[in-house]
């Protein structure tokens, strides 16, 4: 793999361990409000996110309504999902607290998947570091303090009031990070359908981190792949 003038990040799943920090703000946001919390819960909160995750819409960003509508559309799906939990296990407090205390524990969440730091840390002594993630501006740059050391900017969907893999969100990423070549420019993330597919939408090379040795079954073809974060500075 070549080395490049500008990386960009994604940052849930690629440099953040999000399924860490999900399950410990759910846990703290119970402990929180002195509600008993148990596995039930935890399997229920999971299924009740990837079902109101579907019934928003929010997996189709590829779909300009959707992308127009992304963050309004998150913070309804976000109560939403906690008025099912409050109803289901018939808990004394307000969905619309509940969710505002769980985002709150959320951007205090910083788990972080092996070697990214590290690999932040050696690239942007040669190379200008962006995370570029889709998200709530508050939660992600909060979580990716640590990080900041060696970024230049994090740059959140919310804030461009748009999101990836839209060429729209790309171009203006390339516009803060001010490249004029992009060539220059590696986009190194987990999802295909969002960090590989804009990035080769707006012709920049591209990185898939896949560490789970997932099989892809797209035809999103990323210019790399990854299993460890570590292989991009080896």
């Amino acid at each position: 793999m070549k080395k490049y003038k500008t990386y960009l990040f994604d940052a849930d799943g690629t440099l953040l361990d999000y399924d860490k920090a999900e399950l410990q703000a759910l846990k703290e946001t119970f402990r929180f409000y002195h509600l008993d919390y148990n596995d039930q819960i935890e399997k229920t909160f999971a299924d009740i996110c990837s079902v109101e995750w579907k019934r928003f819409g929010l997996s189709n960003t590829t779909e300009k309504e959707i992308q127009s509508r992304f963050h309004e559309l998150y913070y309804d799906y976000s109560e939403s999902r906690f008025c099912a939990l409050v109803k289901g296990f018939g808990l004394s407090v307000s969905p619309k607290e509940f969710d505002i205390s769980y985002r709150q524990h959320l951007a205090q969440q910083m788990d972080e998947i092996p070697f990214a730091r590290e690999v932040c840390m050696k690239l942007s002594g040669f190379a200008n570091v962006y995370v570029v993630s889709n998200g709530l501006s508050v939660i992600q740059k909060s979580r990716l303090i640590h990080f900041q050391p060696y970024l230049k900017d994090i740059i959140v969907s919310e804030d461009l009031n748009c999101c990836k893999p839209s060429e729209v969100f790309f171009e203006k990423a390339i516009t803060i990070a001010d490249i004029e070549d992009k060539t220059t420019v590696l986009m190194v993330g987990d999802s295909l359908s969002s960090d590989i597919l804009g990035a080769n939408r707006s012709g920049i090379d591209s990185c898939w981190f896949n560490a789970k040795n997932k099989r892809n079954t797209t035809q999103i073809i990323p210019t790399y792949e990854i299993h460890s974060l570590n292989q991009l500075v080896v």
